[in-house]
């Protein structure tokens, strides 16, 4: 990947000075693909997709089984992949959407291995009706699932949009005086995020920009300061400029 992620943006001026915002990103498993092509990104959207619904399916007919392996294992789910609702979070690391697509990839490959093993399991139960009702459960809480399938890839959602939508954002971006207090040398933030302040004044413009962007978006290594920024907005369509699977995802 090249230094910064859109040549065109300048971050030694404020995103409102800038012809257009920076870009941000949005990690995501592929079963959210086509809702996201449809209606863009929405606060909430990860709770609406009916998964650990069917994780608490699976945990209340293991229990009605006697079947107390399944249980377990789908408490186990519900306690590691379980969501509550709230604001989408974005972040201008690409790398922590990375994670986050991984992470929300292996929640569907969690629950495809506890459908099987409850399968599995379900037919072994001494009262056959009671195992069939329950498996049917299981199934008519998957429908609209066809997406769900063994490893399924995380994608990464390229957003442009209006930053005022967002909370914590990093003073960096929007006002003005810091920026020119960090170009400066001056900021609190020069100490932990920059070069040296002996450094500072040899550095050429290309340079004191990328610093800039590194400080903000960080990298594989630091999470920077826009690591994670929230909004209880919708991303409309228009505002994405792309979905892609991530190196190795295919």
């Amino acid at each position: 990947m090249s230094d910064t992620f859109d040549p065109e943006y300048s971050w030694l001026t404020t995103w409102k000075e800038n012809p257009h915002p920076p870009i941000l990103f949005y990690g995501t498993s592929s079963n959210l693909v086509h809702k996201i092509e449809e209606h863009g990104l929405t606060p909430g959207m990860e709770e609406e997709d009916n998964l650990m619904a069917i994780a608490r399916h699976v945990l209340s007919s293991a229990k009605k089984l006697g079947d107390k392996r399944t249980a377990e294992q789908a408490e186990i789910i519900l306690l590691e992949h379980g969501e509550k609702p709230g604001p989408l979070k974005l972040t201008f690391n690409y790398y922590h959407a990375l994670y986050l697509a991984r992470k929300k990839t292996r929640r569907l490959e969690a629950l495809q291995w506890l459908c099987e093993t409850f399968g599995e399991r379900a037919g072994q139960c001494e009262d056959a009706n009671l195992a069939e009702l329950a498996i049917d459960r299981v199934r008519y809480s998957c429908q609209g699932m066809c997406d769900l399938h063994l490893s399924p890839p995380g994608i990464v959602v390229y957003v442009r949009t209006d930053l005022s939508k967002f909370q914590n954002l990093s003073p960096l971006l929007k006002d003005k005086k810091e920026l020119k207090r960090a170009l400066k040398g001056k900021s609190r933030l020069c100490k932990n995020h920059w070069p040296k302040a002996s450094w500072w004044k040899k550095l050429t413009r290309s340079a004191v920009e990328r610093y800039l962007e590194e400080s903000i978006r960080g990298d594989q290594d630091r999470p920077g300061l826009g690591e994670e920024v929230v909004t209880l907005s919708p991303i409309p369509i228009t505002d994405i400029l792309r979905i892609e699977l991530p190196p190795g995802g295919e």
